[in-house]
């Protein structure tokens, strides 16, 4: 068989970057089919994802940026995010993130009994589902505290007795599906399950 000529090569070339292009949209759509199936199990009914809604990590001059923003609060710090999982596998990221850990929002999970209180008691704790970033941990008698972090904000949670501090100083620099509790005039976040998304922060 006879060599390729130049041409031949370009359009070879060509094909397989599309191709390569191609196969890394067929692993995302995989991947943010496994992380719907992880997360319709570690949601509440009450936080079942919906159909659509709105790209919680907007790039600035995307066309949803404004209508994102105001819906969010304040945007999130993109400069100092723009170059993690957050944004450079934007797509997986906003099929996973069920709540964003921004400061109003969080506030808002705390006060759920004060406003709904048909929906719950005032012990309960109401539990969200959170796509961060293990930034750090800290060793108690009673196990890890984590130091949770997205791009809208942080907080840090109560002891995680089924965690050991070796595996959760494992899990630091990790993008984790995790459901944090949140009660009504207390400062107190349990965990209730954490599942490793097999994400690093900067990748």
């Amino acid at each position: 068989m006879g060599k390729n000529s130049r041409k031949q090569e370009q359009e070879l070339a060509r094909l397989r970057k599309e191709l390569n292009k191609l196969e890394q949209y067929r692993d995302q759509l995989i991947t943010c089919y496994a992380i719907r199936e992880h997360s319709q199990w570690t949601s509440s009914p009450g936080e079942a994802m919906p159909q659509s809604r709105p790209n919680p990590y907007p790039i600035p001059g995307d066309i949803e940026y404004e209508e994102t923003c105001t819906l969010y609060g304040s945007a999130p710090d993109y400069e100092r995010w723009k170059g993690t999982f957050f944004y450079t596998h934007r797509m997986i990221a906003c099929d996973y993130a069920l709540s964003i850990l921004a400061p109003r929002l969080v506030k808002m999970a705390e006060h759920e009994q004060k406003f709904r209180p048909w929906f719950s008691t005032p012990k309960d704790y109401i539990f969200r589902t959170y796509l961060a970033v293990i930034e750090a941990v800290t060793a108690t008698s009673h196990g890890p505290r984590l130091m949770v972090a997205d791009p809208y904000g942080s907080l840090t949670t109560d002891p995680v007795s089924f965690l050991t501090q070796k595996e959760a100083e494992n899990l630091i620099g990790h993008v984790v599906s995790i459901r944090i509790g949140a009660r009504y005039a207390s400062k107190s976040h349990p965990v209730e399950k954490i599942f490793d998304t097999g994400y690093l922060k900067f990748e």
